[in-house]
Protein backbone atom coordinates (compact mmCIF):
# COMPACT_ATOMS: atom_id res chain seq x y z
CA UNK A 1 0.00 0.00 0.00
CA UNK A 2 2.83 2.06 0.66
CA UNK A 3 4.25 1.70 -2.58
CA UNK A 4 0.79 2.65 -4.48
CA UNK A 5 0.62 6.28 -2.59
CA UNK A 6 4.15 6.78 -2.97
CA UNK A 7 3.85 6.06 -7.08
CA UNK A 8 0.85 8.26 -6.79
CA UNK A 9 2.75 10.81 -4.94
CA UNK A 10 5.41 10.95 -7.69
CA UNK A 11 3.02 11.03 -10.58
CA UNK A 12 1.21 13.99 -9.01
CA UNK A 13 4.68 15.53 -8.43
CA UNK A 14 5.49 15.12 -12.27
CA UNK A 15 2.08 16.39 -13.17
CA UNK A 16 2.36 19.44 -11.01
CA UNK A 17 6.04 20.28 -12.17
CA UNK A 18 5.31 20.00 -15.98
CA UNK A 19 2.41 22.32 -15.45
CA UNK A 20 4.12 25.00 -13.76
CA UNK A 21 7.10 24.72 -16.41
CA UNK A 22 4.17 25.48 -19.25
CA UNK A 23 2.34 27.88 -17.25
CA UNK A 24 5.62 30.04 -17.37
CA UNK A 25 6.10 29.19 -20.83
CA UNK A 26 2.95 29.84 -22.24
CA UNK A 27 3.08 28.56 -25.20
CA UNK A 28 0.84 28.55 -28.41
CA UNK A 29 -2.60 27.30 -28.29
CA UNK A 30 -2.40 23.45 -28.80
CA UNK A 31 -5.49 22.52 -31.20
CA UNK A 32 -6.02 19.84 -29.30
CA UNK A 33 -7.08 21.59 -26.43
CA UNK A 34 -8.16 24.81 -27.85
CA UNK A 35 -11.97 23.81 -27.50
CA UNK A 36 -11.18 23.94 -24.17
CA UNK A 37 -9.24 26.61 -23.29
CA UNK A 38 -11.92 28.88 -25.63
CA UNK A 39 -14.30 27.62 -23.04
CA UNK A 40 -12.82 28.65 -20.27
CA UNK A 41 -13.21 25.43 -18.34
CA UNK A 42 -12.12 21.28 -18.46
CA UNK A 43 -15.24 19.46 -17.81
CA UNK A 44 -13.54 16.29 -16.03
CA UNK A 45 -15.60 13.15 -15.31
CA UNK A 46 -15.09 10.84 -12.23
CA UNK A 47 -17.34 7.92 -11.48
CA UNK A 48 -18.38 5.99 -7.63
CA UNK A 49 -16.04 5.71 -5.72
CA UNK A 50 -13.29 7.75 -7.04
CA UNK A 51 -15.73 10.55 -5.40
CA UNK A 52 -18.42 12.00 -2.71
CA UNK A 53 -20.41 14.93 -3.10
CA UNK A 54 -21.26 17.25 -0.30
CA UNK A 55 -25.08 17.41 0.22
CA UNK A 56 -25.44 20.96 1.37
CA UNK A 57 -23.14 22.50 -0.79
CA UNK A 58 -23.13 19.15 -4.03
CA UNK A 59 -19.66 20.01 -4.35
CA UNK A 60 -17.98 17.17 -5.89
CA UNK A 61 -14.48 16.30 -3.86
CA UNK A 62 -12.04 13.04 -4.74
CA UNK A 63 -12.60 10.39 -2.42
CA UNK A 64 -9.98 7.34 -1.74
CA UNK A 65 -7.84 7.18 -4.85
CA UNK A 66 -9.91 10.11 -6.27
CA UNK A 67 -8.28 12.31 -4.09
CA UNK A 68 -5.09 11.65 -5.86
CA UNK A 69 -7.05 11.53 -9.40
CA UNK A 70 -8.65 15.20 -8.40
CA UNK A 71 -5.20 16.98 -7.72
CA UNK A 72 -4.09 15.48 -11.33
CA UNK A 73 -7.31 17.05 -12.84
CA UNK A 74 -6.85 19.85 -10.83
CA UNK A 75 -2.91 20.62 -12.04
CA UNK A 76 -4.37 19.86 -16.06
CA UNK A 77 -6.62 22.80 -15.47
CA UNK A 78 -3.62 25.06 -14.36
CA UNK A 79 -1.91 23.89 -17.13
CA UNK A 80 -4.68 24.50 -19.71
CA UNK A 81 -5.33 28.23 -17.66
CA UNK A 82 -8.83 26.80 -17.50
CA UNK A 83 -10.97 26.34 -14.61
CA UNK A 84 -11.85 23.07 -13.26
CA UNK A 85 -15.42 21.50 -13.53
CA UNK A 86 -15.83 17.91 -11.97
CA UNK A 87 -18.60 16.01 -12.92
CA UNK A 88 -19.55 12.63 -11.22
CA UNK A 89 -21.23 9.75 -12.49
CA UNK A 90 -22.47 6.67 -10.44
CA UNK A 91 -21.14 4.10 -12.68
CA UNK A 92 -17.98 3.67 -15.41
CA UNK A 93 -20.15 3.23 -18.52
CA UNK A 94 -22.12 6.48 -17.17
CA UNK A 95 -19.17 8.43 -17.34
CA UNK A 96 -18.00 6.14 -21.10
CA UNK A 97 -21.75 7.76 -22.14
CA UNK A 98 -20.24 11.15 -20.81
CA UNK A 99 -17.08 11.24 -22.96
CA UNK A 100 -19.07 9.74 -25.88
CA UNK A 101 -21.72 12.35 -25.58
CA UNK A 102 -19.25 15.37 -25.34
CA UNK A 103 -20.43 16.45 -21.93
CA UNK A 104 -17.15 15.66 -20.33
CA UNK A 105 -13.64 17.09 -22.27
CA UNK A 106 -11.38 14.02 -19.98
CA UNK A 107 -12.65 11.37 -17.53
CA UNK A 108 -10.81 8.85 -15.21
CA UNK A 109 -10.97 5.17 -15.79
CA UNK A 110 -9.30 2.23 -15.11
CA UNK A 111 -7.98 0.27 -17.93
CA UNK A 112 -10.06 -2.67 -19.35
CA UNK A 113 -9.12 -3.82 -22.49
CA UNK A 114 -12.90 -4.02 -23.71
CA UNK A 115 -13.32 -0.18 -23.41
CA UNK A 116 -10.67 0.48 -25.99
CA UNK A 117 -13.44 0.88 -28.43
CA UNK A 118 -15.75 3.09 -26.53
CA UNK A 119 -12.76 5.66 -25.21
CA UNK A 120 -9.34 6.50 -25.48
CA UNK A 121 -6.96 5.82 -22.96
CA UNK A 122 -3.55 7.37 -22.22
CA UNK A 123 -0.43 5.47 -21.59
CA UNK A 124 -0.89 4.10 -17.45
CA UNK A 125 0.53 7.05 -14.83
CA UNK A 126 -1.43 5.55 -12.04
CA UNK A 127 -1.09 1.90 -10.31
CA UNK A 128 -4.31 1.41 -8.30
CA UNK A 129 -4.00 -2.29 -6.54
CA UNK A 130 -7.03 -4.48 -5.69
CA UNK A 131 -7.13 -6.56 -2.49
CA UNK A 132 -9.81 -9.04 -1.44
CA UNK A 133 -11.99 -8.28 1.32
CA UNK A 134 -13.41 -11.10 3.65
CA UNK A 135 -14.82 -11.25 7.23
CA UNK A 136 -11.77 -11.18 9.76
CA UNK A 137 -13.13 -15.11 10.73
CA UNK A 138 -12.39 -16.20 7.15
CA UNK A 139 -10.38 -19.19 6.29
CA UNK A 140 -9.77 -17.60 2.87
CA UNK A 141 -6.34 -15.89 2.93
CA UNK A 142 -5.59 -16.22 -0.80
CA UNK A 143 -7.20 -15.85 -4.32
CA UNK A 144 -6.30 -19.11 -4.80
CA UNK A 145 -8.62 -20.38 -2.14
CA UNK A 146 -11.30 -17.98 -3.36
CA UNK A 147 -11.54 -20.41 -6.38
CA UNK A 148 -13.59 -22.79 -5.36
CA UNK A 149 -16.50 -24.28 -5.54
CA UNK A 150 -19.43 -23.21 -3.45
CA UNK A 151 -17.49 -19.76 -2.77
CA UNK A 152 -19.50 -16.95 -3.62
CA UNK A 153 -18.27 -13.39 -3.91
CA UNK A 154 -19.47 -10.01 -4.40
CA UNK A 155 -18.39 -7.71 -6.58
CA UNK A 156 -19.27 -4.23 -8.48
CA UNK A 157 -20.47 -4.87 -11.81
CA UNK A 158 -18.30 -3.48 -15.15
CA UNK A 159 -15.63 -1.75 -12.50
CA UNK A 160 -11.90 -2.45 -13.46
CA UNK A 161 -11.89 -4.71 -10.24
CA UNK A 162 -14.40 -7.24 -10.91
CA UNK A 163 -13.08 -7.30 -14.90
CA UNK A 164 -9.88 -8.17 -12.74
CA UNK A 165 -11.37 -10.97 -10.57
CA UNK A 166 -12.85 -12.58 -13.34
CA UNK A 167 -9.28 -12.85 -15.05
CA UNK A 168 -8.19 -13.79 -12.34
CA UNK A 169 -10.70 -16.34 -11.04
CA UNK A 170 -11.18 -17.97 -14.84
CA UNK A 171 -7.60 -18.93 -14.41
CA UNK A 172 -8.07 -21.05 -12.14
CA UNK A 173 -10.94 -22.54 -12.79
CA UNK A 174 -14.70 -21.64 -13.54
CA UNK A 175 -16.08 -23.27 -10.51
CA UNK A 176 -16.87 -19.92 -7.91
CA UNK A 177 -19.72 -17.55 -8.42
CA UNK A 178 -19.73 -13.86 -9.08
CA UNK A 179 -22.62 -12.34 -7.48
CA UNK A 180 -23.11 -8.47 -8.45
CA UNK A 181 -23.48 -5.79 -5.48
CA UNK A 182 -24.21 -2.04 -6.32
CA UNK A 183 -22.04 0.23 -7.01
CA UNK A 184 -21.65 1.36 -2.77
CA UNK A 185 -20.16 -2.13 -2.59
CA UNK A 186 -16.33 -1.84 -2.88
CA UNK A 187 -15.41 -5.67 -3.02
CA UNK A 188 -13.00 -6.68 -5.37
CA UNK A 189 -9.75 -9.13 -6.05
CA UNK A 190 -6.18 -8.83 -5.81
CA UNK A 191 -4.15 -9.74 -9.22
CA UNK A 192 -0.97 -9.50 -7.40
Amino acid sequence: MITSHRALLTALAFVSAVASANAQQQPSLDRRVGDIVQAGKIRVGLHLPQFVKDPASGEIHGHGTGKVIVAIAQALGMQLGVKLELVGHASPPKLIECLQGHACDAGFLGFVPGRTGDVGFTPPYIMVPFTLMVPASSSIRSIAEVDKTGVRIAAVRNHASTLALRRVVRRRSRRATVAYAGASSHCSATTR
